[in-house]
């Protein structure tokens, strides 16, 4: 399939259409494709629909689906893709548990632009740290 190649999510419902084929290739195809369409995208109306595909695909009979659908959903910056991702850490593929489980970690590890901003600064007062401190 060359349509996440086109990046215009515009053609999620087409993909879409092929999330049911009898063929698990062409499911993992379209997981892939998911992935490619609405990576590094503002969550809209079309891709929130490719994002709970991606859900249903992350549930998939086959094994290689589950994968696909999972490496996809690892390339959404949107925590609307965690409880997918926590879902498949109860996966019976260990690949796919790993593969969730890295994701899940770089979400703990890249705390984004904002997080260190939020963060209050202690005063230089050494009698207010060490009481901060016991706490």
């Amino acid at each position: 399939m060359a349509w996440g190649n086109e990046e215009k999510t515009t053609i999620i419902p087409q993909v879409e259409a092929y999330a049911w084929d009898e063929d698990e290739r062409v499911r993992a195809g379209v997981a892939l494709t998911f992935g490619q369409l609405i990576a590094e995208k503002t969550v809209d109306d079309q891709v929130e629909q490719a994002l709970q595909q991606l859900g249903n695909l992350s549930c998939d009979r086959a094994p290689l689906v589950r994968q696909c659908a999972v490496q996809s959903l690892g390339k959404i910056r949107s925590e609307a893709v965690i409880p997918f991702l926590t879902r498949a850490l109860q996966d019976a593929d260990l690949d796919v548990v790993a593969s969730a489980s890295a994701i899940l970690n770089n979400y703990k590890t890249d705390p984004g632009p904002s997080a260190t901003a939020s963060e209050p600064t202690l005063p230089e007062n050494s009698a207010l740290k060490a009481q901060n401190q016991s706490l």
